[in-house]
């Protein structure tokens, strides 16, 4: 549900600013629709840090949980970047796209934690057979 709500929030941040893309060099891709916020940029956070932070979770070692979501990060902000190389988005456009999927997903995964952890200890558990 993290990632299907964070879609409606780029898709509705979007439609709500409908800001163009930049024409000031040549789209070495194309691209359609509004600029702003950059959606490759929102759900590569959003997609990639809600899943780091989901097996992170599943690790004694914060060394582990550290990579795990480090390794995220980075990725979706090479991700980001790349459509200001491409021409295809203004430098704002990205960053406010990787804040707001990276936003939601810590949001998601802060609201989200305690919840599970709660169920997880009143679920039976399974005897070995």
């Amino acid at each position: 549900m993290t990632i299907v709500l964070g879609w409606g929030v780029n898709t509705g941040l979007k439609l709500l600013v409908g800001r163009a893309r930049p024409q000031i060099v040549p789209h070495l891709m194309d691209a359609g629709g509004n600029s702003f916020p950059s959606g490759h940029s929102f759900n590569s956070a959003l997609v990639y840090v809600t899943i780091a932070l989901a097996f992170a979770a599943m690790s004694p070692r914060s060394s582990v949980r550290m990579t795990i979501i480090g390794f995220a990060l980075l990725l979706s902000m090479l991700i980001a970047w790349s459509r200001v190389w491409l021409g295809v988005h203004w430098p704002t456009d990205v960053i406010a796209g990787w804040l707001g999927g990276a936003g939601w997903a810590f949001l998601a995964s802060a609201l989200l934690y305690r919840p599970a952890v709660v169920a997880e200890r009143m679920m039976p558990e399974e005897e070995n057979d």
